[in-house]
């Protein structure tokens, strides 16, 4: 029959149907060379990572743990190793995502230089800036100890502030 073809003209009416008579509609074919697991196996490998870094971080605090011990060398040990991190943290790594990054693209859009001369200068500051909170956090070093090791003895906090020297003195006494 005429109106019987898969394949209907252009200019032909529209077909009506009555409730309840609706074809199903067609699931759209996906975009060729896309994977349709990709987002799965993104997520998997996603996840297979973090679990491994957390393993390994665990198995190097374990091995710290056994190296230095968990009394007074252990404890400046961790001390030492925090403050850094907390002040990369803070500064670093939220003033980065949130306030730096966005004004460096939108510098980059507007600008006639690509916002080349606007991260030159915001090198610069960062580096005077880096300068600065090293040498301030070199002269506080003994409040920051006492902040993040409050529960050290007045001896230990000592120690800890000649420590490589002790350490050198011990090891040649053990001679």
């Amino acid at each position: 029959m005429p109106g019987d073809s898969a394949v209907r003209p252009t200019g032909g009416p529209t077909p009506s149907y009555e409730e309840g008579e609706l074809p199903e509609p067609e699931a759209p074919a996906p975009p060729e060379g896309s994977d349709s697991g990709g987002m799965m196996r993104s997520s998997m490998i996603m996840a297979v990572g973090t679990m491994a870094s957390r393993i390994t971080g665990f198995a190097r605090t374990i091995v710290l743990a056994a190296a230095i011990g968990t009394h007074l060398l252990g404890d400046a040990y961790h001390t030492a190793h925090t403050i850094p991190f907390i002040l990369n943290d803070l500064l670093i790594g939220g003033l980065m995502a949130s306030v730096v990054i966005p004004f460096l693209v939108k510098r980059r859009k507007r600008d006639a230089d690509g916002g080349k001369a606007t991260e030159d200068r915001l090198f610069t500051s960062m580096v005077l800036a880096l300068l600065l909170v090293t040498t301030v956090a070199i002269l506080a070093a003994e409040a920051l100890i006492w902040l993040y090791g409050s529960r050290f003895t007045p001896c230990s906090s000592r120690r800890r502030s000649t420590w490589p020297a002790s350490c050198s003195r011990r090891s040649s006494s053990w001679a």
